[in-house]
């Protein structure tokens, strides 16, 4: 636990130093080949060319972090993704494939490569059910989730009209709207 802490530390003290960071989030679907092991099992030998580069993977999602001070470009280490993607007989979604660059509402200079050839930049995007914005704002996060609750607020409501005991409302509350409310809350 106490390695994780250190690790969360230094990652914190680098991002207040960045202006800027790039963020590409990769699907893969597998191919109908003879090498039947699925991604969740190969996906441990890929990793980043570079060591200031981190690459984050979640069932058959990945994410490329790529630093505005990086000693490998985005476009080098993508490359080095799909040429990875090939090795294994996996194929990239390319129409699922985005990329969102994240930088500070003031900073007039920064340094940024071009973007992906046939890759969608996004001011937004839903990243493990938790939508991110290019200046750091929480708003759209916020009213999807709001927009959600109210939804299920009045299907409680509904149940509540037919009869269900409140016990069972509680349990079912709990089930779809605390559970919500607190999905990546401690992140």
């Amino acid at each position: 636990m106490r390695q994780v802490a250190r690790d969360d530390e230094v990652w914190g003290s680098q991002w207040h130093q960045l202006d800027r960071i790039r963020i590409t989030q990769t699907i893969f679907t597998s191919l109908q080949t003879d090498n039947p092991t699925p991604y969740i099992i190969i996906k441990n030998d890929l990793c980043s060319i570079s060591a200031i580069n981190d690459i984050f993977k979640y069932a058959d999602d990945t994410t490329l972090l790529v630093p505005q001070h990086t000693d490998v470009e985005l476009d080098v280490d993508f490359q080095n993704v799909k040429a990875w993607a090939a090795t294994n007989c996996l194929k990239l979604n390319l129409s699922k494939t985005k990329e969102i660059v994240f930088k500070r509402p003031r900073v007039q200079y920064f340094h940024m490569s071009p973007p992906l050839v046939d890759i969608e930049q996004l001011d937004c995007c839903k990243l493990l059910g938790v939508i991110f914005q290019s200046n750091f704002k929480m708003d759209s996060h916020i009213q999807f989730i709001l927009s959600e609750c109210a939804h299920r607020l009045y299907l409680l409501k509904l149940l509540r009209h037919q009869g269900l005991p409140d016990a069972q409302l509680s349990v079912i509350a709990n089930a779809v709207i605390v559970s919500r409310l607190l999905y990546a809350l401690p992140a």
